[in-house]
């Protein structure tokens, strides 16, 4: 862990940021998509899109949909890595990077599980779906990497408290 309080400060301040930054650019994009395939859907005048998504305007609706999957994935590995990123930076133990890893995989794994079970029962469908949804877009957010920081810190202190009271 980082010993001098001006850099932890700095450090603190600029991981939050960061976390904000790659926050606030998914949501963009996925505004963006999310326009241009409902003026596709309802054959409304195109969108006019930024520079970096140009090639998005010759799209139909189906690869706009693949497009939007594929940022989810994108996403969520980039939270998933800036997450163990900011914890490996800040304390250092492999423990904390394993259970950064298994809330990760556990939710994409209980997100892929209401997918499937929508699939399976089909009254369902929309229910599963916006489960799925719900659960994924918590792995795209700065919230679940800032619990795990904030848990992690926590049990750190608690733990080293215990130790501290038994001697």
């Amino acid at each position: 862990m980082i010993t001098s309080k001006p850099v932890r400060i700095i450090l603190i301040v600029l991981t939050g940021f960061l976390f904000y930054s790659a926050g606030y650019f998914r949501n963009y994009i996925f505004l963006f998509l999310n326009a241009e395939a409902f003026a596709v859907w309802y054959h409304r005048p195109i969108i006019s899109p930024p520079a970096f998504l140009g090639f998005v305007s010759t799209l139909g609706y189906p690869a706009l949909v693949r497009l939007k999957w594929a940022f989810t994935f994108l996403f969520y590995i980039l939270f998933f890595l800036l997450a163990l990123a900011a914890v490996s930076l800040f304390f250092r133990q492999r423990i904390y990077l394993w259970l950064c890893s298994v809330v990760y995989a556990g939710l994409l794994l209980i997100s892929f599980m209401f997918m499937i079970s929508g699939y399976l029962f089909h009254g369902f469908a929309i229910h599963a779906y916006n489960i799925s949804r719900s659960l994924i877009h918590i792995g795209q957010s700065p919230f679940l990497p800032m619990l795990l920081l904030i848990t992690i810190y926590y049990h750190r202190h608690a733990y080293s408290a215990e130790n501290r009271q038994k001697i």
